[in-house]
């Protein structure tokens, strides 16, 4: 699955892009069960939750990953709580959609 989309149109969605890129790598490379434990992976999310405080997040960004749980590549998702922009990654062994849905009713 491609992270947000393969052909960022804009700059704030290429710079969005060239994050999650780096943070899907970090995560991909992580020996840690949980990725969040990693410190590479920590300091990836940092830079992201730093960025997404300065800039306000491309319409793209905010329809999949701001209050949902979105793919971060195959193996992983990722989500991003709306009121902080801290970010949350774990590993998926489902589908994003049904992710989204679930944490959609979790939240109604």
């Amino acid at each position: 699955m491609p992270i947000l989309t393969t052909n960022p149109s804009t700059a704030k969605e290429r710079a969005e892009h060239r994050l999650l890129v780096s943070l899907r790598f970090a995560c991909l490379m992580t020996k840690h069960r949980n990725p969040m434990d990693c410190p590479r992976v920590q300091q990836r999310v940092a830079e992201l939750e730093k960025y997404l405080y300065q800039h306000h997040p491309s319409q793209r960004f905010d329809k999949v990953y701001i209050d949902c749980a979105g793919d971060l590549g195959e193996h992983f998702a990722l989500r991003v709580n709306s009121s902080n922009y801290q970010v949350t990654i774990w590993r998926s062994n489902h589908n994003a959609a049904a992710i989204h849905t679930l944490f959609s009713h979790a939240i109604a």
